[in-house]
């Protein structure tokens, strides 16, 4: 693969990762708590487990950026 198809490939990937737009389900959720539609506990779950995912993909961001060659 020639370096500039690997760059190509790598912001293929990473925009993929930028679509899942975790902040807007994060947000709704909020307003889901805010408006009664959820309790605290299960927001909190909630975040929790978004945080966790947030981490998770932070990590596969990372890994990829290193199998590419391509520091972002």
């Amino acid at each position: 693969m020639t370096p500039s198809a690997r760059i190509d490939a790598f912001f293929a990937l990473d925009s993929e990762f930028n679509q899942l737009e975790l902040d807007t389900y994060e947000n709704q959720k909020e307003a889901e708590y805010r408006n009664g539609s959820l309790s605290w506990e299960q927001y909190r779950t909630l975040e929790l487990q978004l945080e966790q995912i947030e981490d998770r993909l932070d990590n596969a961001q990372d890994s990829l950026e290193l199998h590419f060659g391509v520091d972002d």
